[in-house]
């Protein structure tokens, strides 16, 4: 059966409380305005090597049907994904250092055995300035289309390349958009892009992690945007599936300063939405 597919990290599926909010995420909204269901593969925190894996798959289970739309947001390239963790989300676990008694005991574990070799593989060999791993992803998934014609596949990008990846992100104009592959994978839209420009400045930002004594570094803007926003990115992605084409996709419809006090931080550092 044809389906909306959605793989890559929180800014996909935020699933840190996966249950109550799965009804919230963009994915869901995007399959409602295509009239198809959704399935989600993302995990928050996770790498591009987890969401490559993931993908694969599903391409052989029998879930996998030739019409299916994929869509794909692309992570840091500089998280890991390694054989032993016990879960996908330690892909960040350079930011769960000092708050290791939030996970379980068995991702404890894996942190104190193995943040040492975690960062130097992060630190030098996934370095910024030697790392083509979006490029290859992105790269595979047009070629994997161009033989799967009756499929769709839009390949959203998290976040901006480090200053000494930029050389490497500027080869990414190279992987264009064909009838059944769209890539937006331009530096100033990002997913991050449109989350960040939400806050009047950063300072708030920053505020919105630091306030909130339960979860340290919990945004509760599910997929780390408002639901405004989540409603405009599906449209905009419903648009290039009804459409095939990416000509409609501006940033500039993104509802930006929409936090303009710690006041409006508060009011939204209560409940997912």
């Amino acid at each position: 059966m044809k389906k909306v597919v959605v793989f890559g990290d929180s800014f996909a599926g935020y699933d840190w409380v996966r249950d109550e909010v799965s009804p919230l995420h963009w994915s869901t909204y995007l399959g409602q305005k295509l009239n198809l269901p959704s399935i989600n593969h993302a995990v928050s925190g996770s790498g591009l090597n987890f969401t490559m894996m993931r993908f694969h798959q599903y391409l052989i289970n029998e879930e996998y049907d030739n019409e299916d739309i994929f869509v794909f947001a692309l992570t840091n390239e500089q998280r890991l994904y390694s054989w032993n963790m016990p879960d996908p989300s330690l892909g960040i676990f350079y930011n769960l250092l000092d708050v290791v008694d939030l996970r379980s005991r068995q991702e404890r574990q894996w942190i104190k055995e193995n943040k040492d070799h975690a960062l130097w593989a992060m630190e030098e060999v996934l370095h910024p300035s030697l790392n083509y791993n979006i490029l290859k992803l992105a790269s595979f998934l047009k070629v994997w289309s161009q033989q799967h014609i009756t499929n769709k596949v839009i390949v959203l990008k998290c976040f901006r390349s480090a200053v000494e990846g930029r050389k490497i992100s500027e080869l990414n104009k190279l992987v264009t958009a064909s009838e059944n592959f769209f890539p937006i994978l331009n530096e100033t839209d990002t997913l991050a892009d449109i989350s960040s420009n939400e806050f009047s400045d950063s300072s708030l930002h920053q505020y919105m992690l630091s306030s909130n004594a339960k979860t340290p570094g919990l945004d509760y803007r599910v997929n780390h945007l408002s639901k405004i926003n989540r409603d405009i990115l599906s449209d905009q992605l419903a648009t290039i599936i009804k459409t095939q084409s990416m000509s409609s996709w501006s940033i500039t419809k993104f509802e930006t300063t929409l936090y303009k006090t710690q006041a409006d931080v508060d009011a939204m550092n209560v409940a997912f939405c």
